[in-house]
């Protein structure tokens, strides 16, 4: 199924941001969107770091695949969907779990009409 991660989490220039808690590590950073966060996320060792070297591998994949897609719109399987719903799960707050999994939870882009 194709999803839109596009989808702006932050735009640091709106000057009404409402929780400062939301803001990614580079403060440089001038819009965080869904794309950027699930890289980010997928790429986080678990704590522990109890994660197999082929799961190690199939997340490298899975942020290669996200980084290239074009125009953030990427053809994920239901695995690949749930690797990414677990990893920002993972490692982000309500607020941005929200917007994920939203998207993620959603029927895809190609059903929207």
């Amino acid at each position: 199924m194709r999803y839109n991660l596009s989808t702006i989490i932050i735009d640091l220039k709106n000057e009404n941001i409402e929780n400062p808690y939301l803001l990614p590590d580079d403060e440089e950073r001038k819009i965080w969107d869904v794309k950027t966060a699930c890289i980010s996320a997928i790429l986080m060792p678990t704590p522990g770091g109890k994660e197999s070297g082929d799961d190690k591998f199939k997340a490298y994949q899975l942020a290669a695949k996200v980084t290239a897609c074009d125009a953030s719109v990427v053809d994920l399987s239901v695995n690949e969907a749930k690797m990414l719903k677990d990893a920002t799960g993972r490692c982000y707050g309500a607020i941005v779990v929200g917007f994920i999994w939203k998207i993620l939870d959603g029927e895809g882009i190609d059903s929207q009409s």
